[in-house]
């Protein structure tokens, strides 16, 4: 059985450009990585930056698609510009860079605050995710801002 510490990742994307942001396990270390998001080169960048197993937040874009069916349905959240990423704006996130690191936070917070995850043989990727007793509102209801 091995053990894995996993970072959480998020994304705002503006016009043809990405902001991409990772964070380690405790939600702290943020790394950046920019480019396009209309380009091969700026797609594999864009994938090259998000290590193994870390759970993305993305807005609704050609990108986030490619995501999803990239790196599976239990690793992207998709947010709606309307109801996410536009409300955060609204509330004082400015886009970009800052919009990257609030989401990948905010993604954070989908994931038990335990993000060491045990695998073995017998379990499937999407296995690791699902754990007994867990309140997935209890996580909904921290504070971002840690």
């Amino acid at each position: 059985m091995k053990s894995t510490e996993i970072g959480f990742a998020g994304a705002d994307i503006i016009g043809k450009r990405y902001v991409l942001c990772v964070i380690d396990h405790e939600g702290k270390h943020p790394r950046y990585a920019r480019g396009r998001s209309d380009t091969v080169k700026g797609r594999e960048k864009f994938f090259a930056t998000i290590p193994p197993e870390t759970p993305l937040m993305i807005v609704e874009s050609e990108l986030a698609v490619l995501s999803l069916h990239l790196l599976g349905e239990s690793r992207v959240y998709i947010q709606k510009e309307t109801e996410g990423y536009a409300v955060w704006e609204r509330a004082g996130v400015n886009r970009g860079e800052r919009m990257a690191i609030f989401c990948s936070k905010a993604s954070l917070l989908n994931f038990p605050a335990d993000s060491t995850y045990r695998e073995t043989a017998t379990e499937t990727p999407g296995d690791t995710r699902k754990r007994a007793g867990e309140d997935p509102a209890h996580y909904r209801r921290k504070s971002l801002h840690h």
